[in-house]
C-alpha cells in the first residue's frame, strides 16, 4: 500500500530536527568543553560542521532519487545491485540493513529514553530505580501509541517539544547576552599555538554524536510531499538550525 505524500516541508524539518536533537543538545557542550575546554570545544564543533556537510549532501541526492519509506535499506539495496532491485544481492544488503537496524533501534531507543528519563527525575530529586524504569516505560507507550496514530500526530507533537526547547534556548541565551560579545572577542583573538590537536580530536570525535538522526529522516520521505523541492529544503533548514542551536549554547 503506498503512503500518502501529506508532510509539508515545515512539518519535515520539524520532524527532522526532532531526530537529531535530544538530551545532548544540554549535554554534548558541556562534555566537549570538558573534553578540551571552551575554545577546543567551540573550534571543534566549526570543524565539525564543515567535515560533515558533505554527509548532508549525500542524503540530499539520495532522498531526491529514492523518496521512499524503505530509506537506508533501499540505499543498501541500490548500492549492492544498482538498478536490478530484485537480484538476490540486492535482497541480501536491504535485509542485512534491516537487521543492524532493528538491533539499532531496539537497543538504542530504549537506551535513550532512559537517558531522557533519568534527566527528569534528576530535576525533580528522584534518583530510584524503579522510578526511572517506569518512567522509562511511560514514555516508550507514549511513543509507541503516538507512532501508531500517524505522521501527522508526530509532527504536531515533535513541534510542541521544539518550540519548548527553542524557549528554554532562548531563555539562556537571553539571560547570558553578555557572554556573546564576549565569546565574539575573544575568538577574533585565537592563535593557532592556543590549540592542542589531540583536545580538538577529542571534542570532535565526541560532537560527531550531534550528527546522527538524520538517516532516519530518509524513513520518512515516502511521506513528504513534492520530495523533489522539499528534501534538500528539509535536510538543509533542519541542518542550519541544529547548528544555530548548538552553537548559541
Amino acid at each position: 500500500m503506498a503512503l500518502t505524500r501529506n508532510i509539508s516541508m515545515r512539518q519535515g524539518v520539524v520532524i527532522a530536527i526532532g531526530m537529531v536533537l535530544g538530551s545532548g543538545l544540554f549535554g554534548l557542550p558541556g562534555l566537549a568543553i570538558e573534553q578540551g575546554g571552551a575554545d577546543a570545544a567551540l573550534l571543534g564543533w566549526l570543524v565539525m560542521v564543515i567535515i560533515m556537510s558533505p554527509m548532508l549532501y549525500v542524503f540530499i541526492v539520495l532522498g531526491r532519487a529514492y523518496p521512499q519509506a524503505d530509506g537506508l535499506t533501499q540505499y543498501a539495496q541500490v548500492a549492492v545491485a544498482g538498478q536490478m532491485l530484485d537480484s538476490v544481492r540486492g535482497r541480501i544488503a536491504k535485509g542485512a540493513v534491516s537487521v543492524l537496524l532493528t538491533g539499532t533501534f531496539t537497543l538504542g531507543i530504549p537506551a535513550s529514553i532512559w537517558v531522557a528519563a533519568s534527566y527528569v527525575l534528576h530535576a525533580f530529586g528522584v534518583e530510584a530505580q524503579w522510578a526511572r524504569a517506569v518512567l522509562t516505560a511511560a514514555f516508550l507507550l507514549a511513543s509507541t501509541l503516538m507512532n501508531l496514530r500517524g505522521v501527522n500526530v508526530l509532527a504536531k507533537v515533535n513541534s510542541v517539544s521544539l518550540y519548548v526547547l527553542l524557549l528554554v534556548v532562548g531563555v539562556l541565551i537571553l539571560g547570558n547576552l553578555d557572554t556573546l560579545n564576549t565569546t565574539a572577542e575573544h575568538v577574533s583573538n585565537w592563535q593557532w599555538h592556543d590549540f592542542s590537536l589531540p583536545s580538538i580530536w577529542a571534542v570532535m570525535a565526541l560532537l560527531f554524536w550531534a550528527f546522527l538522526g538524520w538517516e532516519n529522516m530518509s524513513f520518512g520521505l515516502g511521506e513528504l510531499r513534492d520530495p523533489e523541492r522539499n528534501v534538500p529544503r528539509v535536510y538543509l533548514w533542519s541542518f542550519v538550525c541544529v547548528v544555530a542551536l548548538y552553537l548559541l549554547l
